[in-house]
């Protein structure tokens, strides 16, 4: 499991970019989930944890959305409902379950953005991809590296190991699952594992005769 925490807002749980976004909502399959996105800011803070951003990338764009707030505002209405047409893609995967024609058109849409703002170049004997000069202006260039890694996890056969949370219900938490007899349940043992063997130890004790309730 990658439990790399980076500071207390966001957690590194998923094993994928786009999973890791996702996972940016605390009980996201709830009537009540906590979102820890709550502005543009956040959006580059994340990518910065993420480490898909520079700092001197994310500062350039918050010095700009200083000045330019409607387009700063705009561009996170934009990430949150990428992040949200991401999450119900990546729980049908999750389920098997075919995925919303309009999400897909929605990650068709941004990955045809992403791929105007990349170029291969041949670098130290090796292709490689290269961001182009000026992309790194756009509002959504936090996304973009999420963006790439979703498509490229959607058709790949990792995505046959993509999973949602079973813990409590409303987690809504996804991970790959990469132990050997893909048994992993839960995003995390120390939270929604321990909450799961908790409660199957008070319905146990629930059970037995004599006890109380």
């Amino acid at each position: 499991m990658n439990d790399k925490e980076a500071g207390p807002a966001f957690s590194f749980l998923g094993g994928s970019l786009p999973l890791d976004y996702c996972n940016t909502v605390d009980w996201h399959s709830s009537a009540a989930p906590v979102d820890r996105l709550h502005g543009y800011a956040d959006v580059v803070a994340w990518a910065i944890a993420a480490e898909t951003l520079s700092p001197e990338s994310g500062a350039a764009l918050l010095n700009a959305a200083k000045t330019r707030e409607p387009e700063a505002e705009a561009a996170f209405r934009k990430a949150l409902d990428v992040r949200e047409g991401l999450f119900r893609i990546f729980s049908a995967v999750a389920h098997g379950e075919p995925p919303a024609r309009g999400d897909v058109e929605m990650l068709n849409g941004m990955w045809r953005e992403v791929g105007a703002n990349l170029s291969l170049d041949f670098v130290n004997d090796a292709f490689v991809w290269q961001w182009q000069p000026g992309s790194e202006s756009a509002w959504l260039r936090p996304l973009y590296p999420v963006i790439r890694a979703a498509v490229e996890l959607l058709t790949s056969t990792q995505a046959a190991d993509v999973r949602r949370c079973e813990g409590p219900p409303g987690c809504g938490w996804l991970f790959l699952d990469h132990t050997k007899n893909h048994s992993r349940r839960w995003c995390s043992m120390r939270d929604c594992g321990n909450r799961a063997k908790m409660r199957r130890f008070q319905e146990r004790k629930k059970g037995k005769p004599g006890s109380n309730g």
